[in-house]
């Protein structure tokens, strides 16, 4: 993973655009002791003595609670659209009554984690491989034609088949999809493509076979905005149950949990790339 910018690293980044120079150090000093990954475990009264001993003294460790508080509304005005297009509720970022399943600072943790995943692959990936093209559906019945040159840009609902273009052969892709409000996983799935396995010629989806071709469908998008993928080239299949071909599972979606799963099983693998395209979608 050397290249890539460390949670760490990705953090500060997040804090200084939080924080202006004149901001408390007090929270800023919260910030970074509560959202290090090295003290995820520690409750908030042991965090509270970190920021003393490194204020001097100059903290009272019973405020600890609405510091945290602060830092997390600081953080819920300045991502809070981005965090609801990821599916946060921002509500439960609110302390209200009782003791909630999970505390706020958790989920903003989880949140982080699963955009600095997201920006790792990308920037890890293959950005200059044009390997997606969108057609229209009659262009690949019967004779298969070279994809045209093409615009990234796509049409609110319009009738589209995706072409992927890897020369890979007995290897396994697993794409990913992001879009607004959306996160999909592509392939495997009934309702895209249940055939993950590149053979060394192009990819449609839908696949024959899938749900979407069974009922003469194809793939369009609902919403203007920017549709993102991250396809993931693999040796072996990977056995997370998330991606069972079940038909209680046809369209599989990823979320923090699930791309936090498979982002520590590709740490300890070399035998994988990772290619990324986005596409604009209009009207």
């Amino acid at each position: 993973m050397n290249g890539e910018k460390s949670f760490i690293d990705f953090l500060e980044d997040i804090a200084a655009n939080i924080f202006p120079e004149t901001a408390s150090e007090v929270q800023k000093l919260c910030f970074r002791l509560r959202f290090d990954p090295d003290k995820e475990k520690l409750e908030h009264p042991e965090i509270a003595k970190l920021m003393k001993k490194q204020l001097n003294g100059g903290f009272s460790e019973a405020s600890i609670n609405p510091t945290v508080q602060e830092v997390i509304k600081k953080i819920k005005d300045k991502f809070g659209a981005q965090m609801q297009a990821d599916g946060i509720d921002l509500a439960k970022l609110t302390p209200g009554r009782g003791k909630p399943k999970e505390s706020p600072w958790k989920i903003v943790y989880r949140w982080f984690r699963m955009k600095w995943i997201w920006q790792s692959l990308v920037e890890k990936a293959d950005k200059h491989c044009e390997w997606i093209y969108f057609l229209n559906p009659e262009n690949h019945l019967g004779i298969v034609i070279p994809p045209p040159r093409q615009k990234r840009q796509l049409q609110v609902k319009a009738a589209y088949s995706m072409r992927i273009d890897l020369q890979h052969s007995s290897r396994n892709l697993l794409l990913l999809n992001q879009g607004w409000k959306t996160k999909y996983v592509l392939t495997p799935s009934i309702a895209f493509a249940p055939n993950c396995q590149l053979n060394g010629e192009p990819m449609w989806i839908p696949q024959n076979g899938s749900i979407l071709r069974e009922c003469n469908g194809w793939i369009n998008f609902d919403t203007p905005g920017k549709e993102e993928f991250v396809g993931i080239v693999l040796d072996e299949d990977l056995d997370f149950d998330w991606l069972d071909l079940r038909d209680d599972n046809h369209a599989p979606t990823w979320d923090e949990t699930r791309l936090y799963q498979l982002w520590s099983y590709l740490e300890g693998k070399e035998n994988w790339q990772v290619f990324y395209q986005s596409f604009d979608v209009v009207g």
